[in-house]
């Protein structure tokens, strides 16, 4: 799948310190005959990089959710209904949850005391001690703890973390570190040998191959989906370790699988190509978090029967179905029916590719979309807008509103904005405004974007009628 992400990562001009731990490609093994022992092995491409690959070890208040086990699509409960105990599955081996106990005497903790829950981590960066992991690893984290091979321990700091895309980057204070050397995730073909790294099930470091199974595999669970599909097994534990190539380059980091009931590897596991992580690792480092642009369309995948449908002689790209009034799409010329096969030299080939690249701009960033228009190609040159410039909540009697982006599911149906936050107590709270509502508008007047929400809000006097779509 010819991804957009090249392009995204490329403007991010990453430049990551490996230090002197780690070879250049040029000197790395691959898969290979040890003669001296008569047989195939991938020990000399992966020995220098098992250091780099760690273990990630959360204390999580048990109300809180969240950790390598916690649920959700693509990381379900590995135990169901299995409490965490001193030396079940879920807590590391030799790792002490932060709370005394009796090792003799199995015992989950005290209500209200924190759970241990683990995971895996990759270092990206060994001169600043960054590390790549997962979102749902450490999400609701109150401490957060890496663990080297070499049984070394340090708390690690969390830079950011973006649920967008399951990523988060870790920082570690530590030396003579060993990083994993990056490969290209856009190299990948379907067949290719690869490697998972981590710590599955409370184990020590574990390593399975497998080939990749699958590129561009969507519907996972995450907002902006670009998945290396492999057959290499993974387990709940090696969330956030390495998906590295035969010769030990990172390619993708170890997120989720599918299977029956949620217990265990099915041979359908699936990793975040490094490109994605990287470029998502670019704004952590830069803000603590992702902020991302929005274009203001609608878009579907131009198959063939909607082409046939549309009486369009073009398969591929991203149709655009609607533009918002006042976005950065509309201000731009683009229309409906108009068809985005490239985003600068890249090529779109349907509505993921589209999505991500705009999930993964930030704001203010100028894109130039090529579109086929009439069946002629046309190009418009774009600025992104942020998703996240909120109306007073004052204005409305204690409710937020947001954009209504389009990887919001009620995009497709409405227009409107989108109730970001209620505050407890408030006016909005006791006539039951929620968080997530569509407001589509306020005193019978449309409020399309919040351009409009914000023009209308010194007109809203003591009482204001909301018109609301919920579900």
């Amino acid at each position: 799948m010819p991804s957009v992400l090249r392009t995204i990562a490329a403007a991010a001009a990453i430049t990551l310190a490996a230090g002197g731990a780690v070879p250049p490609a040029s000197a790395q093994s691959d898969i290979g005959f040890d003669a001296d022992r008569g047989v195939h092995t991938f020990a000399p491409a992966l020995a220098p990089i098992l250091p780099g690959v760690v273990r990630v070890i959360v204390a999580v208040q048990p109300e809180a959710g969240g950790g390598a086990y916690g649920s959700g699509p693509g990381f379900p409960q590995p135990f169901p209904g299995q409490p965490p105990q001193w030396g079940a599955p879920n807590a590391p081996p030799g790792f002490a949850p932060p709370w005394p106990q009796d090792p003799r005497q199995p015992q989950q903790p005290d209500q209200g005391r924190p759970r241990v829950s683990g995971g895996s981590g990759v270092i990206i960066d060994a001169e600043n001690g960054l590390i790549l992991t997962n979102h749902h690893v450490v999400d609701n984290g109150e401490t957060i703890r890496v663990r080297l091979t070499d049984s070394r321990e340090a708390e690690a700091e969390l830079i950011g973390s973006d649920a967008a895309t399951d990523i988060a980057l870790l920082q570690i204070e530590l030396d003579d570190l060993t990083a994993v050397p990056l490969g290209d995730s856009e190299a990948l073909e379907v067949g290719d040998i690869v490697v998972a790294l981590g710590y599955p099930l409370g184990l020590d470091q574990t390593v399975t191959f497998g080939i990749v199974s699958g590129l561009g595999r969507t519907g996972v669970g995450t907002d902006y989906e670009d998945f290396i599909q492999t057959d290499a097994s993974i387990n709940p534990g090696n969330s956030g370790g390495a998906l590295v190539d035969s010769r030990g380059r990172l390619v993708g980091i170890n997120t989720a699988i599918l299977s029956r009931g949620g217990q265990g590897n099915i041979g359908i596991g699936f990793a975040v190509p490094v490109r994605m992580a990287l470029a998502v690792v670019e704004q952590l480092q830069a803000f603590g978090e992702v902020r991302r642009g929005r274009l203001g369309v609608q878009i579907q995948d131009l198959t063939a029967e909607v082409a046939q449908a549309l009486q369009i002689d073009h398969v591929g790209g991203a149709l655009i179905t609607q533009v918002t009034d006042n976005s950065p799409g509309s201000q731009a010329g683009l229309q409906v029916g108009d068809i985005v096969v490239r985003a600068g030299d890249q090529e779109i080939e349907g509505a993921t590719d589209l999505r991500n690249l705009i999930g993964l701009t930030r704001p203010d960033v100028a894109l130039e979309l090529t579109v086929l228009r009439d069946g002629e190609e046309t190009t418009v040159a774009v600025t992104m807008r942020p998703t996240d410039a909120v109306v007073s909540a004052a204005a409305l009697f204690g409710a937020s509103f947001a954009a209504l982006t389009e990887d919001n599911p009620m995009s497709r149906f409405v227009q409107g904005v989108v109730v970001s936050g209620v505050e407890p107590d408030s006016v909005a709270a006791s006539r039951g405004l929620r968080e997530g509502d569509v407001v589509t508008h306020v005193n019978r007047q449309p409020v399309p974007d919040l351009d409009a929400l914000g023009a209308l809000r010194d007109d809203i006097g003591d009482v204001a009628a909301l018109t609301v779509v919920r579900g």
